[in-house]
């Protein structure tokens, strides 16, 4: 089993369920039901190394937890994953911007949720992960590897 820890946060009793139950066959996972115990977790375990928030498009909580994420020097690395129900670009966009590094959309499919965080685990950081390309105007390009 990885000693990189997993916290899942999610208002959504079954969403928690189902990433422990799905996640928990190969990494530690903690379940929170709000930001503050996503805070309360994240200082009192610092091996948790992914952080898979579920986020609806009116959830500002959320969005602070994340710019918290973003500006701790102790919790600057952990890598997001985010988990919605909206597809809308600029939401997207906002979370990439405030760090989420993957974004599904639901419904999502959770064995390719628990592949990507084997692969994020194997490869050490998420840039890893991805392969670097360019596009005609020498555009870096970044996407994920085919399996």
């Amino acid at each position: 089993m990885s000693k990189e820890g997993i916290l899942a946060i999610g208002e959504c009793y079954a969403m928690n369920y189902l990433l422990h139950t799905v996640l928990s066959k190969d990494f530690p996972v903690t379940c929170a039901r709000s930001c503050s115990e996503a805070f309360y977790e994240l200082r009192r375990d610092l091996n948790k190394k992914i952080v898979i928030l579920d986020i609806s498009s009116t959830e500002s909580a959320s969005f602070e937890l994340l710019e918290n994420l973003n500006s701790s020097a102790l919790l600057k690395d952990i890598r997001i994953i985010i988990l919605s129900d909206t597809d809308d670009e600029l939401f997207k966009l906002k979370t990439k911007e405030l760090g989420g590094i993957y974004f599904l959309t639901k419904p999502f499919d959770p064995l390719y949720l628990s592949r990507l965080i084997k692969n994020l685990t194997n490869f050490g950081d998420y840039n890893g992960f991805l392969k670097r390309t360019t596009d005609s105007k020498n555009t870096v390009l970044l996407s994920q590897f085919s399996s």
